[in-house]
């Protein structure tokens, strides 16, 4: 869950013993882009979003085979505690 109207990113953490590099695509509501990466964290970053849910997809080619994952990023206030309403004692 993010905040609404603050810049922001998406963190992709990959661990590959292999060292080969895999090359990965996204397609989300503000963008489209690609990377490539044999290991370590890469950051796609986002604009200041508006409250709601983004659905987006990502695509990664390993050893010529092709794998896909949708998920959703939720932009929302996060609920803190609520303090009681008194009325001060005079």
């Amino acid at each position: 869950m993010l905040k609404p109207y603050v810049e922001s990113y998406i963190e992709i953490d990959l661990i590959n013993p292999s060292g080969e590099e895999v090359e990965f695509t996204y397609e989300l509501p503000w963008g489209k882009g690609s990377f490539k990466v044999a290991e370590g964290k890469y950051r796609i970053n986002m604009p200041p979003l508006k409250p709601g849910k983004y659905r987006g997809v990502i695509r990664w080619v390993w050893r010529g085979k092709e794998y896909t994952q949708e998920f959703e990023v939720e932009v929302s206030e996060p609920e803190g505690p609520k303090r009681p309403r008194t009325l001060p004692d005079f």
